[in-house]
């Protein structure tokens, strides 16, 4: 009967131990995950705060006409399709609407492929486009600017 005790009590003293090294290696993974977890949400941070400097950039330098109107809508209105916030924002509605106009146009080898007829055309068409959208795109910036203020906090 004795030794139907100590088997028994050796058998809960291995169990016991098995449960505590299996409690331990769940302790060990929740740990890893939660710095895991900090760790991703630490980059998320840091590129949402580089998506941000972006766009602030950009809305910065159309507002200063340091790049040209259409070359600044298109990057704007690339980089706020992104987020779903800034893409149905009623103040950025100018970006898309300027977008379909400057979107017609060939860039980069599809533009050197033109002729130099097709590329003065272009150009000059862009132009009035630009001329068209330039007042309304820098008051979209200076508004983008405030909303990615307001974001920011």
């Amino acid at each position: 009967m004795q030794i139907i005790f100590i088997i028994l009590a050796l058998i809960v003293l291995a169990l016991s131990v098995y449960l505590g090294v299996l409690v331990s290696r769940i302790l060990n993974q929740k740990k890893v995950i939660k710095s895991q977890s900090e760790a991703m949400e630490k980059q998320l941070a840091e590129q949402t705060e580089k998506y941000y400097e972006s766009l602030h950039t950009l809305a910065l330098v159309m507002e200063q006409g340091q790049v040209g109107v259409a070359e600044g809508c298109i990057r704007i209105k690339k980089l706020i399709d992104l987020d779903n916030d800034l893409r149905f924002h009623a103040d950025l509605a100018d970006f898309h609407k300027a977008y379909m106009d400057f979107s017609e146009f060939a860039y980069l080898d599809d533009y050197k492929n033109l002729s130099k007829q097709e590329q003065w055309s272009q150009d000059l068409k862009r132009q009035q486009f630009e001329q068209k959208h330039e007042a309304k795109l820098v008051d979209a910036s200076i508004k983008l600017k405030e909303i990615i203020a307001k974001y920011r906090k």
